[in-house]
């Protein structure tokens, strides 16, 4: 399965909300997520969670499903990928983000 695949099955089986996922698709677990980042990160050409990752991921996603849509995958998997909200915010360093995550997992994530 290509990736533009695995885009369109997460998409359409998962969910987003305000913070990560409702829900991953039937079989996938938090270790599909990671893979999941890991793969697309690579076809980005970005480490997972990197300062740019966010609107490289938008970016890339746009093309196929439309500005709203990217966005809001985007900030949904990354939420989930961490285990928290707290890495979103215009401006921050990686270290501020690092701190934030740590301190706040405020994202179930499934097993």
């Amino acid at each position: 399965m290509g990736i533009a695949d695995k885009y369109l099955r997460f998409l359409n089986e998962a969910e987003e909300k305000a913070e990560g996922l409702e829900g991953l698709p039937k079989g996938w677990t938090h270790e599909s997520v990671e893979k999941f980042v890991d793969t697309l990160s690579k076809t980005m050409k970005v480490k997972p969670m990197s300062k740019d990752w966010f609107y490289k991921c938008e970016e890339k996603m746009k093309k196929q499903f439309g500005e709203d849509r990217a966005r809001r995958f985007c900030a949904a998997i990354a939420d989930e990928y961490t285990g928290s909200t707290y890495w979103r915010g215009k401006g921050k360093s990686q270290m501020r983000i690092k701190a934030d995550v740590k301190a706040h997992q405020n994202v179930k994530q499934e097993k």
